[in-house]
């Protein structure tokens, strides 16, 4: 399945360590952070949710990223703090576990191409 023994997660990394674990990644799962932005400028594939930020300015840079957001009254709002959150609560698990799979079918088919 998608989730269970392929997942890692680390913590207490410096950055140099944390770029290093990143390159032995086939994609990066996230928040619109620094995090996202260092594993699209390694060039990984990415899964992003995004909140009250502007898309335009924030998305990750270069091909091959899947942002989920959705539009709703309020958005974007830029803010840094939310009263509610509406804009990411509505992102559901099942979507972003689409978004994976999809991001893992595409490299598949890359790599059998190669």
């Amino acid at each position: 399945g998608i989730c269970g023994e392929g997942i890692v997660l680390f913590e207490g990394l410096s950055l140099r360590e944390f770029m290093a674990v990143l390159g032995g990644c086939d994609v990066f799962l996230g928040n619109n952070s620094g995090p996202l932005h260092i594993a699209a400028a390694l060039g990984l594939p990415t899964v992003s949710i995004s909140g009250p930020t502007v898309l335009s300015l924030w998305r990750p840079y270069g091909k091959d990223h899947i942002v989920l957001k959705k539009e709703i009254d309020c958005s974007p709002c830029n803010k840094g703090v939310c009263e509610d959150h509406r804009c990411m609560e509505s992102i559901s698990v099942e979507e972003v576990i689409e978004a994976v799979k999809r991001q893992l079918h595409s490299i598949e088919k890359k790599r059998l191409n190669a």
